[in-house]
């Protein structure tokens, strides 16, 4: 399958749906557009995650954090990534969660 992150971000949108979590696609906040939000957590959708994507990604996501609500969980959501092992353990520690979303279903 082909992925690009619409495709990517419908994916995550079927999963929340299927598991009954109510979400909003393309949530605008004073730091730009949130790709999906839920009650707890906010989505940043990225193809094939690079380090600088990763990069880029965390800083969107500590800034919509920070103009909605700083205790949502912060999500990554990628079809496929190329990050040094270092870095992914990194993510933990900023509060930040990776998930690779592979055929619909998120891992």
């Amino acid at each position: 399958m082909v992925y690009d992150e619409a495709v990517i971000e419908e994916g995550l949108c079927e999963h929340l749906e299927n598991t009954g979590i109510k979400y909003q696609r393309q949530f605008r906040c004073s730091a730009g557009i949130v790709d999906v939000i839920t009650w707890d957590a906010i989505y940043e959708v990225k193809h094939n995650l690079t380090r600088d994507g990763l990069i880029r990604a965390v800083g969107q996501l500590v800034l919509y954090s920070a103009c909605i609500d700083t205790h949502k969980k912060k999500i990554v959501v990628t079809n496929a990534f190329n990050c040094s092992k270092g870095i992914l353990d990194v993510l933990g520690r900023v509060g930040v969660y990776l998930y690779t979303l592979f055929d619909g279903d998120l891992l």
